[in-house]
């Protein structure tokens, strides 16, 4: 009886998603781990795409915030190279010549290939968005696009452009920016959901002062943090000094807000070099240690097991780097322990994980990983 019951039930429902499929051109109903999270950008960086749980993925906004120099504008380069090498077509929408291009170059970015459209106020800014991803959606539906947006909070409106120029004070700025981002957020989610269009937002943030603490905001209200599929902050932590106490970069730390749509928060440490950006070697170091991946002692040396728990390596810390671009292999192993570590932590990331998984397993020779049902 239950299961007629159970059959029936399944007639009905299928019977409504379809007419509501037909009549709307909804997805309600669809198979969600193969719509939701599809075309991930890598960063480059394991740590960070496992913190973001695969990588930025298409169809959705993406929020970069954080305080002057903390290292957001230097982390989209490593994705816009990144998309690039993939195949994503990028388009760059900035105020005030924000992209280090000599930076973004060492990083890999190609300026060849990238759409730049410096604008001067928010509407623009949003004209430029809505028109640059349709034209390439019309002229290819399947090409993948990323626009990178740097930086929101340096943009002003029209009305404050134009109070600008003849030397007045623009009235209810915050508020009228806030609206404006909420009007376009609204207007854009559709717009990426049929277009599979990425937006990187990159956004600074400032100091409120209230009661006996002070906290950090980003501008345009809460509109665009309730679109976000993640929220990235970035906070700096400190510099980093070469062996004659010169300053070589800089560490900060990445922490993914609560409110994120893909993964679980989170945080990680961010290590960049102000030669050639974000060190993935470095930062991939303090990962395994601080998540105890791999046991490591007091006296600066690394235990890397086999899957067997025999220590097929040791190695110090400060020849870390240098170890694993010897070794490729060695390196796709402790990617994998990281990945597998994360797999095991977290069911939700389980299905998403597992091709990830089966891929280094099979350049390493080991047996599959399965979902245990």
């Amino acid at each position: 009886m239950s299961e007629n019951i159970n059959s029936a039930l399944h007639d009905i429902i299928k019977s409504v998603v379809d007419d509501l499929k037909e009549d709307y051109g909804t997805s309600i109903g669809s198979d969600p781990s193969t719509t939701d999270f599809v075309d991930p950008i890598s960063s480059g960086i394991v740590p960070l795409d496992i913190l973001f749980g695969g990588g930025l993925f298409s169809g959705r906004f993406y929020e970069f915030s954080g305080e002057e120099s903390s290292g957001k504008s230097t982390l989209s380069y490593h994705y816009i190279a990144q998309a690039q090498k993939s195949g994503w077509v990028v388009s760059i929408v900035e105020s005030e010549n924000a992209i280090d291009k000599g930076r973004a170059k060492i990083i890999g970015v190609n300026f060849n290939d990238i759409l730049e459209s410096p604008a001067n106020t928010l509407e623009t800014q949003f004209s430029v968005i809505a028109k640059t991803i349709y034209k390439l959606y019309e002229s290819a539906p399947n090409l993948k696009v990323l626009v990178v947006w740097d930086t929101l909070a340096i943009a002003p409106t029209a009305a404050e452009y134009e109070a600008l120029k003849k030397g007045e004070k623009p009235s209810q700025a915050m508020a009228e920016k806030a609206k404006l981002i909420h009007f376009f957020v609204r207007a854009a989610t559709p717009m990426l959901e049929k277009t599979k269009a990425t937006i990187l937002v990159i956004n600074q943030v400032y100091e409120t002062l209230g009661g006996y603490n002070s906290s950090y905001e980003s501008p345009g209200g809460m509109a665009l943090k309730h679109a976000a599929s993640a929220h990235l902050r970035l906070t700096r932590k400190g510099w980093r000094y070469r062996s004659d106490d010169t300053i070589m970069g800089a560490y900060n730390e990445m922490s993914l807000f609560a409110k994120s749509k893909q993964s679980p928060p989170d945080k990680i440490r961010g290590t960049i070099n102000f030669d050639s950006g974000y060190d993935e070697y470095d930062m991939l170091l303090d990962y395994v240690q601080s998540r105890k991946i791999l046991e490591s002692t007091k006296n600066g040396w690394i235990y890397i097991k086999g899957n067997d728990g025999n220590v097929i390596e040791s190695v110090r810390t400060t020849n870390f780097e240098s170890k694993l671009r010897e070794s490729p292999e060695l390196k796709t192993l402790i990617e994998y322990k990281c990945y597998l570590d994360r797999f095991n932590s977290y069911k939700s990331l389980q299905e998403r994980f597992l091709p990830i998984l089966n891929q280094y397993e099979e350049k390493l020779n080991l047996p599959k990983t399965v979902i245990n049902q």
